[in-house]
C-alpha cells in the first residue's frame, strides 16, 4: 500500500508542477482529479461496504481426517461499484482441544454483483471443528484503502477419526464372562428363557420344557419357544479427558483414535464390551454399548462432541454408581498423557505424532 501511495503522490506532484509550467486547462483539471481521486475512492468503497452481504454452506459437513470439506462462500454486493479485493478473516475451532487456526480467503472482484468461490477445508485432526467468519475486508479499486466489517457467519464441520491396527490377547474368561445384563441380543439363540429369540417347528433332540402348548394346540404340529442369548459386555473401555496441561489437550484426538481402533481390535476378538467417557458440558456419564461395528461408528457422532476437562474424574467409580448391574471382567483406560493401563497396569502408549506406528507396537491383554 505505501508504494502505490508513493507513486499517486509523485503523479500528483508531477500534475502541480505541469499545470504551474504550462498553464493548461487539460492539465489543471486533471491534476484536480487526481487530487480528488483517494476521496472518491474511499466514498465507493464506504458505500459498497455497505451493500456487501456474504454467506456461508458447506453442502457436506462431514468428512474422514485428512480429507477434504468443500466451503461455499456466497458474495453479493446489492450495488455494482468498483471495489478491489475482498478478504475474510475465518477461523478453524477445534471443539475437542480447543485450539484453533486463523486463516484468510481472498476474493478477487470479478466483475458480477453475485459471484460465489469455494475452499477446500482439510482436518490433520478429528472431531467437530467449528468454522467461523467474523471480518471482511474490503480495498478500493487504486488499493489505497481497506475497510473492516464485522459478521458473524459460523458453521460445524465433523471430520472423523481413522481406527489403526491393534493387537489385542482376549483370555478364555474374559470372553466366556457371563455377567449381568438387562438386554438380550436379538440377533442369537441362547438360553435366557426370560426372553425369547424364536418360535420354531419342533426339531429332534428340543427339550418337552421348550414346546409351545398352545400354538401346538391350534395347529396340530410342534412347536418350540428358542430362548435368547444374554448380552454380556465383558470389557470397558474408560477414555479420561482429564487433561493437566495444553499439551495433554493435544492428545485428546489420539486418545479418541487409539480407543477406537482398541474396541475395534476387541470385536474382532469377538468380545463385546462398552465405552464409557466423562461429558464435561452434560456433567454426567456417557457410555456406548458396542457389540457390532456399526457401533462403533455410531460412537464416532458422539465423541466428536466430547470435550477434555481439567479437575480428576474418578470414571470407575461413576459407572459403579450410575451402571450397578454394569459388572465387567476386565477393563482398558486410556490418558491423554498417552498411557494406556489394562486394570491399573500399564500395558502400552499411544503416540499423537505418529499414532499409527505406536498403535500396532500396543499388545493388550486382558
Amino acid at each position: 500500500m505505501m508504494i502505490r501511495w508513493g507513486i499517486y503522490l509523485a503523479f500528483v506532484v508531477l500534475m502541480v508542477y505541469e499545470s504551474v509550467i504550462y498553464e493548461n486547462v487539460a492539465v489543471s483539471m486533471l491534476m484536480a482529479a487526481a487530487i480528488f481521486l483517494p476521496v472518491i475512492s474511499l466514498v465507493l468503497l464506504a458505500v459498497a461496504r455497505r451493500k456487501i452481504n456474504i454467506t456461508m454452506k458447506i453442502p457436506v459437513p462431514v468428512a474422514e481426517k485428512n480429507n477434504p470439506i468443500q466451503l461455499q462462500i456466497d458474495i453479493k454486493r446489492g450495488i455494482m461499484l468498483p471495489v478491489g479485493q475482498i478478504n475474510l478473516r475465518m477461523r478453524c475451532i477445534s471443539v475437542l482441544t480447543n485450539q484453533q487456526t486463523v486463516s484468510y480467503l481472498r476474493i478477487d472482484h470479478d466483475g458480477r454483483i453475485n459471484s460465489h468461490v469455494i475452499y477446500d477445508i482439510c482436518g490433520y485432526q478429528c472431531g467437530k471443528v467449528k468454522i467461523v467468519i467474523d471480518r471482511i475486508r474490503t480495498k478500493d479499486i487504486f488499493g489505497f484503502f481497506s475497510l473492516n466489517k464485522k459478521i458473524t457467519l459460523t458453521k460445524e464441520i465433523t471430520f472423523l477419526p481413522k481406527i489403526y491396527e491393534t493387537m489385542v490377547d482376549v483370555s478364555e474368561g474374559v470372553r466366556h464372562f457371563a455377567g449381568e445384563t438387562e438386554e438380550d441380543e436379538p440377533e442369537a439363540a441362547g438360553n435366557d428363557h426370560s426372553q425369547i429369540y424364536q418360535i420354531r417347528p419342533y426339531r429332534p433332540g428340543d427339550r418337552l420344557q421348550t414346546i409351545h402348548w398352545k400354538l401346538t394346540a391350534r395347529s396340530g404340529e410342534l412347536y418350540v419357544r428358542e430362548a435368547g442369548e444374554p448380552i454380556c459386555l465383558a470389557a470397558g473401555i474408560f477414555m479420561d479427558f482429564c487433561a493437566a496441561s495444553q499439551r495433554e489437550k493435544s492428545n485428546a484426538e489420539a486418545l479418541v483414535e487409539a480407543a477406537l481402533s482398541i474396541s475395534n481390535a476387541l470385536l474382532e476378538q469377538n468380545c463385546r464390551h462398552f465405552i464409557v467417557w466423562y461429558d464435561a458440558e452434560a456433567k454426567k456419564l456417557s457410555k456406548q454399548r458396542i457389540s457390532k461395528i456399526d457401533d462403533i461408528y455410531a460412537l464416532m457422532s458422539y465423541l466428536m462432541s466430547a470435550s477434555c476437562y481439567e479437575g480428576f474424574v474418578d470414571l470407575k467409580e461413576m459407572y459403579k454408581e450410575a451402571f450397578p448391574y454394569g459388572l465387567y471382567a476386565a477393563d482398558i483406560t486410556l490418558k491423554l498423557s498417552g498411557e494406556i493401563l489394562t486394570n491399573e497396569e500399564t500395558a502400552g502408549y499411544f503416540n499423537a505424532v505418529n499414532i499409527k506406528k505406536s498403535m500396532s507396537e500396543c499388545l493388550i491383554r486382558i
